[in-house]
């Protein structure tokens, strides 16, 4: 029922979309923040293309460090424009939870490119890095221990559960969406089960979209 009531309300403000891969709905991307009517009072500043982080075109191997830490392309002078600091990063918390508390995830897919998505957390207050967000690993889901949510043959909203450390809380949080596509032959970058050669569908780098979201953690 919780996610059930999220969808309506993310999809009543969803105004339109430049082209792009997808967006972190719930909770709100920075760069999202704006399209979410229960923070319009804070007047967040808008990105009509917030669906296009998808590390400036540029494929990525599985680490993704050759794209900028919440999905701006790597080239652009830090802060960039989704990072702490940066055009979108205006310190609003979209989503506030209790330490080791089962969250809801909204990720909404606005390319079919297949692939999974997994959510990672970073608690360092200064400026958000790829190692920060590494630190924790990939969150798990809900009853579960499996991290990766397959949207193979997906569009449009995706809804998921994920697990909060409990052992984590913090005042100010940042919370990434990592989505890696799966439209692409390539051979395996080491950290695959891909034949080399010939490789396979999947393998080496891809399309990946990072999307980050202030949240806080109480005790």
């Amino acid at each position: 029922m919780k996610i059930l009531l999220i969808f309506g309300v993310v999809c009543s403000a969803g105004f339109f979309y430049v082209e792009g891969h997808g967006t972190l709905r719930e909770p709100p991307q920075r760069s999202s923040v704006w399209r979410d009517e229960r923070f319009a009072s804070l007047n967040p500043t808008p990105n009509y293309d917030d669906g296009g982080l998808w590390c400036a075109g540029e494929k990525q191997d599985y680490a993704a460090e050759a794209c900028g830490v919440c999905g701006d392309g790597f080239s652009v002078a830090r802060p960039r424009p989704n990072e702490n600091g940066g055009t979108y990063a205006n310190g609003i918390i979209t989503g506030r939870y209790r330490r080791g508390e089962e969250i809801p995830i909204a990720f909404e897919l606005t390319a079919q490119h297949n692939g999974y998505f997994s959510v990672q957390i970073c608690d360092d207050l200064t400026l958000e890095s790829h190692e920060c967000f590494q630190r924790r690993g990939f969150l798990p889901l809900a009853g579960g221990t499996t991290t990766k949510i397959d949207v193979t043959n997906r569009q449009g909203f995706v809804n998921t559960t994920v697990q909060l450390p409990p052992d984590l809380s913090c005042q100010y949080c940042v919370l990434r969406l990592y989505y890696r596509s799966c439209k692409d032959w390539g051979e395996c970058d080491g950290v695959c089960d891909c034949p080399n050669p010939p490789g396979a569908m999947c393998c080496g780098p891809q399309e990946v979209v990072l999307n980050c979201a202030d949240i806080s953690v109480s005790l």
